[in-house]
């Protein structure tokens, strides 16, 4: 089989938006790990402790 500088390009252009979307995602989910807490307060009124999140001990 023979490749193309076509094929190359094709092939680093996937490549690039598939690192994209992996660094997007990671970037996003890190952020909303960060804001867990507040997210968790604002919607169920109650605090949540440190202890809390690390335990997954989260009120119901």
């Amino acid at each position: 089989m023979k490749f193309t500088l076509r094929d190359l390009f094709w092939l680093v252009v996937v490549a690039a938006i598939a690192m994209g979307w992996y660094v997007h995602h990671r970037e996003t989910m890190r952020m909303v790990r960060s804001r867990a807490p507040m997210l968790y307060e604002a919607m169920t009124g109650e605090e949540i402790t440190a202890e809390e999140i690390n335990t997954n001990n989260v009120k119901k």
